[in-house]
């Protein structure tokens, strides 16, 4: 059964709603073990607020780089049948060649850090 697409539930989870998002797009909901819903949550909303609060600036660029990582590495031991790639600067744009086009052609999904009015995942 696939599971319908989620929004964010406060104004600084973009980054594990546009995961968990992705991957409800990828799967069925049968195939989308625990242990991966866990980690996304465990190790996104990593930034500290301005008053010190945890998960008050959202999710770092090292954290979605991880999370990529570990994804791949998912893959790799049999839990998903998944490929990631972390891709920033020159590689990301949306045009001839492009690995993000590539991966949307093929059925794939992208998660993007963009700027609007500050930094936000979708």
């Amino acid at each position: 059964m696939k599971n319908p697409l989620h929004y964010q539930i406060s104004e600084y989870d973009c980054g594990p709603t546009s995961l968990l998002n992705g991957l409800s797009f990828l799967f069925q909901r049968e195939e989308i073990q625990p242990e991966i819903l866990r980690n996304i949550m465990l190790y996104s909303l990593d930034c500290y607020g301005k008053e010190g609060m945890a998960g008050q600036s959202g999710t770092s660029r090292m954290a979605m780089m991880f999370l990529s990582r570990w994804l791949c590495g998912a893959g790799k031991a049999g839990l998903l049948p998944i490929e990631c790639r972390y891709l920033s600067g020159k590689p990301v744009y949306m045009g001839r060649d492009s690995l993000v086009v590539d991966a949307l052609c093929r059925g794939g999904v992208a998660v993007v850090r963009l700027n609007m009015d500050g930094e936000h995942y979708v």
